[in-house]
């Protein structure tokens, strides 16, 4: 026969149990739209500030999209004064918080894009962070400081590139936009790059003889 204290302790194992396997859980199901949805689509929580961060994931029970959408129901029966004040603030906000945290800007835009060019595949902040790490934050073509998350195989339809941690890599703006957005191969790419990075050391020699020649013409 189970005593009563027997059964309270089961019960508590399962219910630590049901937390602990929350915590590996990768989705969640918001509480207003009710869709399962990536713990990324949702806001971050603070322990005290929110009853959710205590079932182990961290993350509000509203996603993003619902949570904007009601604070836009919320904002609509302001004064107008009151809205422009606020929509300053949040502005300045996000101005600051995207400087903060490039690689959540960086991994955004990389959703973005593939969700318009229907790829499949979702990258995380953590996942950019690591592709920054692997090259130590420089461009993967031409060695120089990279500034926008490139998928080494291109996420149009033609090529079929899919949007993973595995297919980013870091890139500057000159190497990204001179790219080949077509796929023949990873030794075509690879040629492609050196290419790239040739007339790129090009360019730049280019832009240091055009300034001493501009000097020596001023002095």
């Amino acid at each position: 026969m189970i005593r009563a204290k027997e059964r309270i302790d089961t019960r508590r194992a399962l219910r630590y149990g049901v937390c602990k396997r929350r915590n590996t859980m990768q989705t969640k199901r918001c509480s207003h739209c009710r869709k399962v949805k990536p713990l990324d689509a949702f806001p971050t929580s603070d322990w005290k500030a929110d009853r959710s961060a205590r079932k182990g994931d961290g993350r509000r029970s509203q996603c993003y999209r619902c949570r904007d959408q009601r604070r836009k129901e919320i904002m609509s029966e302001w004064p107008e004064d009151k809205r422009l004040q606020a929509s300053r603030k949040q502005q300045t906000f996000s101005r600051a918080w995207d400087k903060a945290h490039p690689h959540n800007v960086r991994s955004r835009q990389a959703n973005q894009q593939a969700r318009r060019r229907g790829a499949t595949g979702r990258v995380s902040e953590d996942e950019v962070r690591l592709a920054w790490e692997r090259t130590s934050g420089l461009c993967w073509i031409c060695g120089r400081t990279a500034s926008e998350v490139d998928h080494f195989r291109p996420i149009n339809k033609t090529a079929g590139g899919e949007n993973t941690a595995s297919n980013i890599r870091p890139v500057c703006h000159f190497c990204n936009h001179k790219r080949d957005h077509q796929w023949r191969g990873e030794g075509y790419a690879m040629k492609e790059a050196e290419i790239l990075k040739t007339l790129r050391d090009l360019a730049d020699e280019h832009s240091r003889v055009t300034v001493h020649a501009d000097v020596g013409q001023g002095g």
